[in-house]
């Protein structure tokens, strides 16, 4: 239901393909049947919405409640239920809720099967004066047309044979699922048609644990016993939202009602809310938004609101107490700030998408690194300035020479001068005119420049 008020794409695809398998009267004209049936099958997904609510919210608070208490076992919830007459009618009503949604599915699922194009034309379908929608074999179709052995179209013939057919069992389900296990008849199945059947096994499977087992056998039992000693009068409160003037109890054959007057008093219930939510017309806004592009969100979110004000007063009046039936079928209060909106929704996807095209778009930053200078650092020993150190740090010794005889040098020979090398100088360079060309050959430097500069005293 938050879906529907939220997500107009999706409400406005699951109403169109609804539509299509909905039957409505044969006093529309044919310029009027679509948008009439995209309405009626509003009326309806918001009717059974609600019975789901109904049913699946109370499942899941008994068992929470129980496995709180430790009762986690058939057995020991039986044997609860036989000294607590509360806790007995409060699972009573939980299975008579999930039963009647079992009853509005089954319903449903004739008119959705042979909606399906490959089989519509083997069937009659149309909706009495009664407003009840029938489903039945189209006998001169099926004798020119004769459907193939085991074909869907055979079973489901089989099935709507005529308007007293016996409503789809778990037994029929089972044949339905042999025919489709072939991929051709698999195919002639729409999305839809699955969905619907997926709801109602999962309701026969539940109900199937509470009626057809052993369990279910005492429990039944033992509900009947409560009804005739009269203690099953204090269950109303958790069977119908409604107050008692408003429902009356039906006596139905016993293979519909197992829980007799318990099990009615919900059906009741459903029957009133059912008249409520098809009162509700909005057939004009329904047509805009099917077949036009002419909305938006803010014309969605008024058509919700207004039909959440007209439920809402709808329940104020046929609830027992405040805000009993509201509750129940999960209704959105119409003043509540948080209700779900397609406006807040589209809003917060928008918030989200930016969100994502920043972290996309954003430019990659380095993370700041230290500063490293590039001129060095001097150490306490360097900073100081000093002269380039000496060769050696021994202190000179003046040594005595012994004097040559006469003919002998006591020098060593001198090395050989140096080769000059050409210097290459590139083109459009040229030499400094007060560069001179020549430097003295025994060019000798004085000697305190040679031991500042250089710890070698050879001479250039």
């Amino acid at each position: 239901m938050e879906v529907w008020r939220t997500r107009p794409d999706m409400f406005v695809k699951g109403l169109v393909e609804r539509a299509h398998s909905t039957i409505i009267f044969d006093r529309y004209p044919e310029n009027e049947r679509f948008s009439q049936a995209c309405m009626d099958a509003m009326r309806s997904r918001m009717h059974i919405s609600h019975l789901q609510y109904a049913a699946w919210s109370q499942a899941a608070t008994l068992f929470e409640e129980l496995d709180n208490k430790g009762l986690n076992t058939s057995t020991s919830v039986m044997k609860a239920i036989k000294t607590d007459r509360e806790l007995l009618g409060r699972v009573a009503a939980m299975v008579c809720h999930v039963l009647e949604l079992q009853r509005w599915w089954c319903g449903k699922i004739p008119q959705v099967l042979t909606s399906c194009k490959a089989i519509r034309p083997y069937f009659i379908r149309k909706r009495l004066p009664t407003g009840s929608a029938i489903v039945i074999k189209d006998t001169a179709y099926c004798n020119r047309h004769p459907p193939k052995d085991k074909s869907i179209e055979f079973v489901l013939a089989g099935l709507y044979e005529t308007t007293k057919s016996v409503l789809p069992a778990p037994s029929h389900l089972r044949e339905i699922h042999k025919a489709i296990q072939n991929p051709k008849e698999a195919e002639k199945f729409t999305a839809e048609a699955y969905d619907t059947i997926g709801d109602y096994a999962i309701a026969v499977e539940f109900t199937d644990g509470f009626t057809q087992s052993s369990f279910g056998q005492d429990l039944t039992a033992l509900v009947k016993e409560a009804i005739q000693d009269g203690s099953s009068k204090s269950w109303f409160p958790f069977l119908s939202g409604m107050g008692q003037e408003k429902v009356t109890e039906v006596d139905d054959e016993p293979h519909v009602n197992r829980f007799g007057s318990v099990e009615s008093l919900v059906k009741v219930q459903a029957l009133e809310w059912l008249s409520v939510c098809f009162a509700i017309d909005a057939k004009l806004a329904v047509t805009l938004m099917v077949t036009t592009d002419t909305w938006g969100w803010m014309e969605y979110d008024i058509l919700w609101r207004t039909v959440d004000q007209i439920l809402w007063q709808e329940a104020e009046n046929l609830e027992c107490a405040p805000g009993r039936l509201a509750k129940l079928f999960g209704l959105f209060d119409p003043q509540d700030k948080n209700r779900p909106t397609a406006g807040e929704a589209f809003l917060r996807e928008l918030s989200r998408l930016i969100d994502v095209a920043d972290e996309l778009f954003r430019p990659e930053t380095v993370p700041d690194q230290p500063f490293v200078s590039s001129i060095p650092v001097a150490t306490p020993q360097d900073s100081v300035a000093k002269a380039p150190e000496r060769g050696s740090f021994e202190p000179k010794v003046k040594v005595k020479k012994k004097k040559a005889k006469a003919g002998q040098s006591t020098e060593p020979p001198p090395p050989p001068p140096p080769q000059a090398q050409p210097v290459e100088v590139p083109e459009g360079d040229e030499l400094d005119e007060n560069f001179p060309e020549l430097l003295p050959k025994n060019w000798k430097l004085n000697k305190r420049t040679v031991d500042v500069s250089h710890p070698s005293t050879s001479t250039v």
